[in-house]
C-alpha cells in the first residue's frame, strides 16, 4: 500500500521549527479495519519550487489540531496520545525543478483508531525563500498493512 498527499504552500506558511495549522496530511485506508494498523517502512516528501530543507514528520493515529500558522509546533494533552512516531528526514536533494527527501527502512508500526493515518511536517531549516514563494509538498508514504 502506497500513498500519497499533496498541499498547497501559501506565502508566510513555513519557517524554521513551525507547522501550518492546514497542514494535515491524510492517508485513507492505512488500516484494513477499523483499529488496525500496520508498519511504516518509507517516507518520501518533495516541493514544487526547489525549496523543501530538513522536516520532520509526525505521525498520528487520529486527527489532531495543531498551532496556528507559523507558531511553534505544540500539541494538546489529548492529542499527544494520539502520536504514532516522527520520522527524520534531514535533508533534500535537487532533482531538476524539485527538491526531494526520503527515509527509508524506518519499520514504525503504527495503529489507528478508525483506518486513516494522519501526519504533520514541521520545517527545521529556516528558508526565506519558502516564506515568499507559493509551493506544493508532497509526502508519499509506503506501508505494509495488518
Amino acid at each position: 500500500f502506497s500513498s500519497r498527499r499533496r498541499h498547497t504552500r501559501l506565502q508566510g506558511d513555513w519557517s524554521s521549527d513551525v507547522c501550518s495549522s492546514d497542514l494535515i496530511f491524510t492517508f485513507s485506508n492505512a488500516a484494513l479495519v477499523s483499529g488496525g494498523g500496520g508498519v511504516i517502512s518509507n517516507v518520501t516528501v518533495s516541493d514544487s519550487q526547489n525549496l523543501l530543507g530538513a522536516v520532520d514528520i509526525v505521525f498520528f493515529k487520529q486527527s489532531v489540531t495543531l498551532a496556528a500558522d507559523n507558531n511553534a509546533f505544540t500539541l494538546t494533552n489529548t492529542d499527544n496520545v494520539n502520536i504514532v512516531g516522527v520520522v527524520q528526514i534531514p535533508g533534500t536533494w535537487t532533482l531538476g525543478s524539485v527538491k526531494f527527501g526520503q527515509a527509508i527502512n524506518i519499520m514504525m508500526p503504527y495503529t489507528c483508531t478508525a483506518t486513516t493515518l494522519y501526519a504533520a511536517m514541521i520545517a527545521r531549516t529556516a528558508n526565506a525563500a519558502m516564506n515568499t514563494t507559493a509551493a506544493s509538498v508532497t509526502m508519499g508514504i509506503t506501508v505494509e498493512r495488518s
